[in-house]
């Protein structure tokens, strides 16, 4: 964009493009490895564990919303309610199935990750599958 041996000098082709002179100048420097190796696996934290906000976010801004099923009875289901808000707002709104048997999969392994990777905040971090199998036995009556 910038041509150096142009009649106009490389301070008025910058005012004309309306960029900033310093871009002009500025060189790049390769990114180190330990760099890309950090940003790959920041990437692939997110898309193993898209548990981020910007996405609920975004999918209210689209207009979707959480399914309500009769009024004021929010307490018979509310657990049930909880999980299938997370798989659908972690798993199945972020991807396209080509059929069901490739849902029913990728719904079958979210499962799995929600009960024993995924921490709970509810469950103080804990994941469900820790809080169930590592219960402490019930104190003896004295």
């Amino acid at each position: 964009m910038i041509d150096p041996e142009h009649d106009l000098s490389i301070q008025k082709q910058a005012e004309v493009l309306d960029i900033s002179r310093s871009s002009i100048y500025y060189q790049p420097r390769p990114v180190s490895e330990s760099d890309l190796w950090l940003m790959r696996r920041i990437d692939q934290l997110h898309l193993d564990y898209p548990t981020s906000e910007a996405f609920t976010g975004r999918l209210k801004q689209e207009g979707i919303a959480i399914s309500m099923d009769g009024k004021g009875r929010w307490r018979d289901n509310v657990f049930v309610k909880r999980v299938w808000r997370s798989i659908k707002y972690e798993e199945a709104y972020l991807h396209a199935y080509q059929s069901v048997s490739e849902a029913r999969q990728a719904i079958g392994r979210y499962i799995e990750f929600y009960n024993t990777v995924r921490p709970h905040s509810s469950l103080k971090a804990l994941t469900p599958d820790q809080v169930y199998f590592n219960r402490l036995p019930e104190p003896m009556a004295a």
